[in-house]
């Protein structure tokens, strides 16, 4: 019983592995990282954009923090942000460039978040901003899955089915971000990412599963347009890091 309590612990930590080969674990902003960088001169744009790319926050927002937030001359936009810091900002026609049709394409001007783009030339709409985590389980005696989590049974952001649906991305890399489908699971909402067998002799056999394929082209003279082709009804996310980017498709 003992070995395979063992096993399955260690098909547990592969499949963590396997979905974040190459991350770690986020370091989460902190009312002192934000008396830092206010100490140091920066403006309150680069703060709250620093905030919005955060890959998880831990901001206490209490009446006594609040006072010494004060005390530390922290201005009130970003205490704002810091109460609400998943709002991530609209993005502003200042950084449009031009297309081949020369409508003017609005470019996102903070790094890492997703908008959806609904016509060229019209504001880009940001997704709501999750931070996710992984959880993992035994499947059978000698296999295992594992999970990505992120919080509430659906997303506050509703489009309707039928259509192929467009994102743009700010980033220098897009293949770091994946589509997935989501699940309600008591409070939160889950999605397979990864499933795990065990060998004969030792060791796990791990392998990737579940992502959704979507076109990606360039947008712009720094961003990435996303395409999604007609995705069924359901609850989804797009999974960078430890951050989730998510949006409903509801029947029409």
């Amino acid at each position: 019983m003992q070995r395979t309590i063992s096993a399955g612990v260690i098909l547990c930590a592969l499949l963590c592995s396997a979905w974040l080969l190459g991350q770690s674990a986020p370091k989460q902003m902190t009312n002192q990282d934000i008396k830092d960088l206010v100490a140091v001169g920066l403006s309150n744009d680069i703060i709250i954009d620093k905030i919005h790319s955060a890959d998880a926050t831990n901001f206490d927002t209490s009446v006594e923090a609040l006072k010494n937030l004060k005390a530390a001359n922290v201005p009130d936009a970003v205490i704002r942000v810091m109460i609400n810091p998943h709002a991530a900002p609209v993005a502003s026609p200042a950084a449009a460039a031009p297309s081949s049709s020369g409508v003017p394409r609005v470019e996102p001007e903070s790094m890492g978040a997703v908008y959806l783009l609904e016509s060229a030339g019209q504001p880009l709409r940001p997704l709501p901003k999750e931070t996710v985590k992984v959880v993992s389980g035994r499947k059978g005696l000698t296999g295992g899955q594992g999970s990505v989590q992120m919080p509430d049974t659906a997303s506050t952001f509703r489009l309707k089915s039928g259509k192929d649906l467009e994102f743009v991305v700010r980033c220098t890399n897009p293949e770091s971000f994946e589509l997935y489908q989501f699940a309600s699971k008591g409070n939160n909402r889950e999605a397979l990412v990864a499933t795990a067998k065990g060998k004969l002799f030792g060791g796990a056999n791990t392998q990737r599963v579940g992502a959704i394929p979507f076109a990606v082209s360039k947008y712009g003279d720094s961003s990435y347009r996303f395409v999604v082709t007609a995705p069924e009804p359901g609850e989804y996310g797009f999974l960078t890091g430890w951050s989730a980017f998510d949006f409903a498709v509801d029947p029409k």
